[in-house]
């Protein structure tokens, strides 16, 4: 009775094992996966502000060029005095429509780092998630361990518990047998 209790508790504890060491792999690859997704998503963040700091640069270099332009060709043919005035006036706008531009630019660039902010703050949530799980990962890993050495321990003890019994039935048949000579 005790060997099938003892058989019955070890079989249940394999099950355990069992279970646990699933749970484990699944939080692995969990845990994988939204590391990968992590990184895509860093990824194209990073690529993304790249390429707007970029786009924005050569759009304010193009006008910049296209206004020097235009101002030395104007001086360059030396208009009259009217024609100048105008060119300045029209110059004058074009400051203005290059000082809103800027304007823009720098609210452009202001909401970027807003965003670059925020997916700081999500990447250090993310990154703590995944600090967790490993730590879980690792806890499961540890109790999978226990249980191994207590599956071992077990199976020496059932080996025993057989070398017992051989023993027991030897003395048995060897006590049976003094019986019959006396």
């Amino acid at each position: 009775m005790a060997l099938a209790g003892k058989l019955a508790s070890l079989e249940e504890f394999s099950m355990q094992r069992e279970k646990l060491m699933a749970e484990r792999r699944c939080l692995e690859e969990q845990l994988q996966k939204q590391k990968e997704e992590h990184q895509a998503q860093i990824y194209n963040l990073e690529k993304k502000a790249v390429l707007d700091n970029d786009r924005l640069k050569k759009d304010m270099l193009q006008h910049v060029a296209a206004v020097a332009a235009e101002f030395q060709q104007v001086s360059d043919q030396k208009m009259p005095e009217t024609t100048k005035r105008a060119m300045q006036e029209n110059l004058s706008d074009k400051t203005k429509e290059l000082l809103k531009e800027n304007n823009d630019l720098r609210a452009r660039e202001k909401q970027l780092k807003i965003e670059n902010a925020i997916t700081e703050l999500l990447l250090h949530e993310i990154t703590k998630k995944n600090v967790a799980n490993q730590k879980v990962a690792h806890q499961l890993t540890e109790k999978s361990k226990q249980m191994q050495s207590d599956v071992e321990k077990c199976a020496k003890l059932k080996v025993e518990q057989q070398e017992l019994l051989d023993s027991h039935s030897a003395i048995c048949t060897e006590l049976d047998a003094l019986r019959l000579d006396s």
